[in-house]
C-alpha cells in the first residue's frame, strides 16, 4: 500500500509563534538570565520544527513518478540560508579585533569562520573545541546534513503504507535516542551533545509527524495537549542545565513535547495555538533564523561585563535589530531571486 498523505504547504502563523519562543529562550539562556538554564532546549524545538516542515515540503514536492528534483531542493534550503550567514560571517571577520568579542583562546579568523561556513562546525566542535564566536553555527551543520539525506529516506518511506513508516522511524529513533545516552559515558558530552547521529533524532521526530496516519484531519484534545506540551518544555527551561546526563536524558522528553505542541499548533488548537499565532510572536518567528545568527557575539560579549537581565535587555533588540535588516534586505531579496531563476529554469 503506498503511502500518500494529504500534503499541502500552506503558511501556519502558529509554527512561526513556536519558532519566536525557542530563539528566546536560547538568547536567555546564551546571556545567562536566571531562570534559563535550560534554554538550550530551543535549539530541539528549532530541530523537531524544521523536519516537520522539511518533510511535509518534500511529500508536497513529489511529483508523478513519485520523485523529488533534489538539486533544486537543495538549492533552495541553500538560497534560503547561505546570503544571512555570509553577512553574518563577514560581520565577524570585520568585528574581530573588537574589544569584547576576543575569544578566550586565540583560535584565528579562519577556525571560526570556515567550520561554520561549509557546515561542519558540529564536527569541529566536538573535536576541536571551535568555532567559539559562531559556535551557534553547529545546529545549522547538523540541519544541512540532514538536507542532504533526508530526501532520499522521506521518498523510500513514502513507498510504504503510513504505518509501516511510523514503525521504522520510530524504532530508528529509540536506537538513536539510547545512543545518545550511551555515548555520553563513552565518548563525552560534547559528542553526545554535537554529533549528527546522537542530535538528528529531533529532526526525524519532526518527520514522524507528518507520517502519523490522519495526516492533518485529526483535531481531538488539540487544545489540551497543546497546553500540555506548552508546559512541559516551560519546566524544562529552569529545570535543567548544560550538558549533564540528566539533560542528556531528558532530551528525548523536550522532543516528543515539541512535536505535541508543533502538531497541535498546526491543526489550530484553541487558546494556545491562538497565542502562539499572535503578531508579535509571528513577527519574531519570522526574523528568528537572523535573530539566532546575530545574537551569540553579542550575547558573549554582553554576559562578560553585564548581570543577566541587563545583558538581555541590550543584546534583545540590537540583534532583532540585525535580524529585521538581514531579513528586509538580505534574506527576502534572495529568496525572490531564486525563486525567479528557478521558475525560469522550469525546477
Amino acid at each position: 500500500m503506498q503511502h500518500n498523505p494529504p500534503v499541502r504547504m500552506t503558511y501556519m502563523p502558529a509554527l512561526d509563534g513556536i519558532r519566536a519562543l525557542a530563539v528566546l529562550a536560547v538568547l536567555a539562556f546564551h546571556v545567562r538570565l536566571p531562570g534559563f538554564t535550560g534554554g538550550f532546549i530551543g535549539v530541539e524545538v528549532f530541530f523537531v520544527l524544521s523536519g516537520y516542515l522539511i518533510t511535509r515540503l518534500l511529500l508536497a514536492e513529489r511529483g508523478a513518478h513519485g520523485r523529488v528534483a533534489f538539486g533544486a531542493f537543495l538549492l533552495r534550503r541553500m538560497g534560503r540560508l547561505v546570503p544571512a550567514l555570509a553577512t553574518f560571517l563577514a560581520a565577524i571577520v570585520l568585528a574581530y579585533p573588537l574589544r569584547g568579542l576576543a575569544t578566550d583562546r586565540e583560535i584565528g579568523q579562519a577556525a571560526e569562520i570556515l567550520p561554520t561556513l561549509l557546515y561542519v562546525s558540529n564536527f569541529t566542535l566536538w573535536m576541536l573545541g571551535v568555532p567559539e564566536l559562531t559556535q551557534q553555527g553547529w545546529s545549522l551543520s547538523i540541519e544541512m546534513q540532514f538536507y542532504l539525506a533526508w530526501p532520499f529516506v522521506v521518498l523510500a518511506l513514502a513507498r510504504t503504507d503510513a504505518r509501516r513508516a511510523c514503525r521504522l522511524l520510530a524504532a530508528a529513533i529509540l536506537v538513536l535516542w539510547a545512543w545518545r545516552l550511551l555515548s555520553y559515558d563513552l565518548l563525552g558530552w560534547r559528542y553526545a551533545y554535537y554529533s549528527t547521529e546522537t542530535r538528528i533524532t529531533a529532526l526525524m521526530v519532526g518527520g514522524l509527524l507528518v507520517f502519523l496516519p490522519g495526516g492533518m484531519a485529526a483535531r481531538d484534545r488539540g487544545a489540551g495537549a497543546a497546553a500540555w506540551a506548552l508546559a512541559v518544555l516551560a519546566l524544562m527551561v529552569p529545570a535543567i542545565t548544560f550538558y549533564t546526563p540528566a539533560s542528556a536524558l531528558l532530551g528525548p522528553v523536550v522532543e516528543v513535547a515539541a512535536a505535541v505542541l508543533i502538531l497541535a499548533a498546526a491543526r489550530g488548537a484553541g487558546s494556545v495555538g491562538r497565542l502562539l499565532a499572535s503578531g508579535p510572536l509571528v513577527w519574531i518567528g519570522q526574523l528568528s533564523y537572523g535573530l539566532y545568527l546575530w545574537h551569540y557575539p553579542l550575547a558573549r560579549a554582553a554576559r562578560q561585563e553585564f548581570p543577566g537581565a541587563a545583558a538581555f535587555a541590550m543584546v534583545f533588540p540590537s540583534a532583532l535589530l540585525l535580524a529585521w535588516l538581514s531579513y528586509r534586505y538580505i534574506e527576502v531579496p534572495a529568496r525572490r531571486a531564486l525563486a525567479r531563476r528557478l521558475a525560469g529554469a522550469g525546477a
